[in-house]
C-alpha cells in the first residue's frame, strides 16, 4: 500500500516533466499522434501503448538514468508506428536511437533496483 502511494506521489509530480520529454521525442522523430500520456505503478513492463495512441509509463523507469528514459520513450513511441516487435520495430527505434541496445541491456542487468 505504502509503495503504491510513493508511486502515485511520484507520478503526479513527475508527470508534467514526462509528458514534456514524450511529446518533444514524439516532434523530433515521429510526429504521431499521442492521446494521453500516463504514470503507473506497473511491475512487469517499461511502458506500454494504445491503439488509440495511449502511452504507459511505469513510474520505476523514473529511478533509470535518463538515458534509459529516453529509450523507453522512444520504444513506446515506436509503437505508434509499428504495433508489434518486428524487425521493422527495431529498425526504427535504432534509427531514431542508435546505441538503444545499451539502455535496453541497463534495464534487464538493473532494473530489478528500480523499485519502492
Amino acid at each position: 500500500m505504502i509503495a503504491a502511494l510513493i508511486s502515485r506521489c511520484l507520478a503526479a509530480h513527475y508527470l508534467p516533466w514526462i509528458s514534456q520529454k514524450v511529446h518533444k521525442l514524439n516532434q523530433l522523430y515521429f510526429k504521431q499522434h499521442i492521446n494521453r500520456i500516463t504514470l503507473k505503478n506497473t511491475k512487469t513492463r517499461w511502458g506500454s501503448c494504445s491503439q488509440k495512441g495511449n502511452i504507459n509509463l511505469s513510474t520505476r523507469i523514473l529511478f533509470a538514468p535518463e538515458e534509459v528514459i529516453d529509450y523507453v520513450c522512444i520504444h513506446e513511441l515506436a509503437h505508434l508506428k509499428e504495433s508489434n516487435h518486428s524487425r521493422k520495430f527495431w529498425h526504427l527505434v535504432e534509427s531514431v536511437f542508435p546505441d538503444y541496445k545499451q539502455h535496453l541491456q541497463w534495464l534487464k542487468k538493473n532494473g530489478h533496483k528500480c523499485h519502492f
